[in-house]
């Protein structure tokens, strides 16, 4: 969605607004409904558990391989990845 309304030429400063609010809204929605049903949800599974170090080394592997991601991401060339499959996203006047 924020392409095509970068394309239209829509208010920077209304795009972050509504943004910010959708934003606001969907995570307060889902820290509530988290609040109030997670426990219900996680609780059969960690009941088992004895020793919550796996547990630990879990959300360890979990936080590494999501650093792994996002660090991958921003090293992409993404201009070139864009000139590959979507080459009229280029602008031609911009070369470098």
């Amino acid at each position: 969605i924020y392409v095509p309304l970068g394309l239209a030429k829509y208010n920077p400063k209304r795009f972050f607004i509504a943004t910010l609010t959708g934003k606001l809204v969907l995570s307060y929605s889902i820290v509530f409904i988290s609040h109030h049903l997670g426990m219900s949800l996680v609780e059969p599974y960690l009941e088992n558990i004895t020793d919550v170090t796996t547990v630990y080394i879990g959300i360890i592997i979990f936080g590494v391989m999501m650093t792994l991601v996002i660090v991958l991401l921003l090293r992409l060339n993404w201009e070139k990845i864009l000139g590959r499959f979507v080459p009229w996203t280029l602008d031609e006047n911009n070369e470098k």
